[in-house]
């Protein structure tokens, strides 16, 4: 279970430089020099100059790792806490728990090499709303300003806002407690239910996508890190055969 924080990113660069970076994003790494994104402690997080090999998004919504979550709740106020690793981080990197989230958002700006590098992000729009499946501990984020933090449940509400990000096709699907508890069994997802010292409780599950036919049997289960040319491959390959 993921807790939401909302904030928002650079929408535009005002001055857009013509320039390319590295392919693991290690230009966007300020310290300490030669690590990647998810080890550095500090990102560059200035939009003002942008790669002409990146993504820009406008985030509408943080989701939370649970885990980190509860930590900073137990601090005290979540959202100054946000505020003050993405300032000193340059991403929403806990420096206690070491989780992140990701994110929710909407295309601003795709770079004009992302075509000639033959990126799938090239097709992306602006406009487009979007559900990352990167960690936000190696995603160089900057926040304007939060408007609330959401600790709401999943209600059907919710997951059909949810599930819109990922695609105007997809279906949110709830239910009883124990008609969960037999599907996620079915499945062999491992959830686990830990109260928070808050009284509350939090809910952690496995990241793996599972592909279900439509006479409800398992195909194919998709473990992370989640690429989206393999699982495209591999969905192919399963109609394929029938």
């Amino acid at each position: 279970m993921h807790r939401s924080v909302k904030g928002a990113l650079l929408n535009e660069a005002s001055n857009i430089a013509e320039m390319r970076g590295d392919q693991f994003g290690t230009h966007r790494v300020m310290e300490p020099a030669g690590t990647l994104p998810q080890a550095a402690r500090r990102l560059n997080n200035d939009f003002d100059s942008i790669y002409d090999d990146e993504l820009v998004l406008e985030v509408e919504r943080l989701n939370i790792d649970s885990a980190s979550f509860v930590q900073m709740e137990g601090q005290g106020d979540v959202a100054a806490q946000v505020l003050e690793t993405v300032r000193t981080r340059g991403k929403q990197h806990n420096p206690v728990t070491g989780s992140g989230g990701m994110l929710l958002g909407r295309v601003a700006r795709v770079g004009s090499a992302l075509a000639e590098l033959k990126s799938p992000l090239a097709e992306l729009q602006k406009g487009d709303r979007v559900a990352t499946l990167v960690s936000l501990t190696l995603t160089p984020l900057r926040i304007d300003r939060i408007v609330s933090v959401d600790p709401k449940r999943d209600t059907p509400q919710q997951l059909a806002s949810y599930v819109k990000f990922f695609s105007p096709s997809f279906t949110g699907v709830t239910g009883t407690s124990d008609a969960i508890d037999d599907f996620t069994r079915a499945l062999g997802v491992p959830v686990a239910i830990s109260p928070a010292n808050n009284g509350d409780y939090t809910v952690d599950h496995s990241a793996a996508i599972f592909l279900i036919d439509p006479n409800g049997a398992m195909r194919a289960l998709f473990s992370t890190p989640h690429v989206a040319s393999i699982i495209a491959d591999d969905y192919r390959r399963i109609v394929e055969a029938g």
